[in-house]
């Protein structure tokens, strides 16, 4: 097992994410280690104070040099051939934090299996990937994030597998929003459930997101970068009706977001009405919505910091240096509904980390929704 737990910790919010991050690596080592055909489990991390803490788990420490740019693939080819693997299970350290031990021993088992195999959450913005060999890596154009690896893996004759879509196998924890979302989810591990609970994170709206998930009267509004998969789980696993608003899927890895292409309806009426009264409209249509707020940023071509963006994930528009995402956040917090900003994670994973903490609360498996 191949665990990347770095990030950045340049504000508050960062620190409160990379944190996440490293808790949740904790949580799937020691999932790992009750897994006797995992031979051996190899972090990298770029904290020196999370590799001491690591050495004393019993686990293989890289850490990434200080002074070098890191670059995930080079990375992940370096390790593959210094510890000669050959049958690899690659995982982001936010991802996976939701897998049970039976859902990664049946990882392992197919793994162990195989000749040639890549299984993946998703094959075109990849969290977590297990494969053989592992040295086709070695014959792939290295990625600079995780998100091409089984894009790249693919092209080197590996034929992709995905894994079936659940919360276990979408959730990453890429922002302050994962966490919250994470939070109520039956699976989490203790390292993370602990991290969260010391953060004194506010999950109010969350609790009111996932009642409005199981109530036949009540209608929830989804905006961004939705899976039709994602919103499929939706409908049939919950009570509430729903409102779907998909814009600008692929928009980074097309390249229309670096070329200032995206195009938003929802960014539209954000410009045209500004943002107290567009979420006085979004208010009349629903009670209660999750918003892909990446895509309204991008709309207006300019990208906010990451400080900036978790901060208003976090609804803290008193530390956002923005003016046009500060005066955003404070009308999505003095909003009458509860709203949920985030990245594509909140309307992937996050989504179905919701869906089915709200029929873990209520003992239900759904009803189906309604689109009436």
């Amino acid at each position: 097992m191949l665990l990347f737990a770095g990030g950045k910790e340049n504000s508050q919010a960062e620190a409160l994410v990379t944190g996440a991050r490293r808790a949740a690596a904790l949580d799937t080592i020691a999932t790992a280690r009750d897994i006797p055909d995992i031979g051996r489990i190899i972090v990298s991390t770029d904290s020196p104070d999370f590799a001491h803490q690591l050495n004393r788990r019993h686990v293989q420490v890289e850490l990434d040099a200080p002074d070098e740019p890191f670059h995930f693939g080079r990375r992940l080819q370096s390790i593959i051939t210094q510890y000669q693997v050959r049958k690899a299970i690659y995982m982001g350290g936010g991802s996976g934090v939701l897998l049970s031990p039976s859902q990664l021993a049946g990882i392992v088992s197919k793994l162990k299996n195989a000749e040639r195999l890549l299984l993946v959450n998703n094959h075109y913005s990849t969290d977590f990937a297990a494969f053989t060999p592992a040295d086709v890596v070695q014959s792939i154009e290295p990625p600079p994030t995780d998100n091409d690896l089984s894009f790249r893996l693919a092209e080197a004759g590996l034929e992709p597998s995905l894994l079936p879509r659940s919360a276990a196998t979408m959730l990453d924890i890429d922002t302050p929003t994962d966490l919250m979302t994470a939070t109520l989810h039956p699976q989490l591990g203790s390292h993370t459930r602990l991290y969260i609970e010391a953060s004194g994170l506010d999950i109010t709206r969350v609790r009111r997101i996932t009642a409005i998930l199981q109530d036949s009267t009540a209608e929830l509004f989804v905006l961004g970068r939705v899976a039709s998969s994602a919103f499929a789980y939706l409908e049939t696993r919950t009570s509430c009706q729903t409102r779907l608003l998909c814009e600008e899927r692929g928009m980074r890895a097309s390249g229309r977001q670096a070329r200032g292409e995206v195009r938003s309806l929802a960014g539209l009426c954000l410009n045209e009405w500004g943002p107290h009264r567009f979420v006085r409209e979004l208010s009349r249509l629903c009670d209660g919505a999750l918003i892909d707020s990446r895509v309204l940023f991008a709309h207006r071509g300019s990208w906010p910091s990451t400080e900036d963006r978790f901060n208003s994930d976090l609804l803290r528009p008193e530390n956002i240096r923005d003016p046009f995402v500060r005066q955003f956040t404070e009308a999505i917090q003095e909003a009458t509904i509860p709203i949920l900003l985030g990245g594509h994670s909140l309307v992937s994973g996050g989504l179905y980390a919701l869906v089915e903490a709200s029929q873990n609360n209520l003992g239900t498996e759904g009803r189906g929704c309604t689109d009436g």
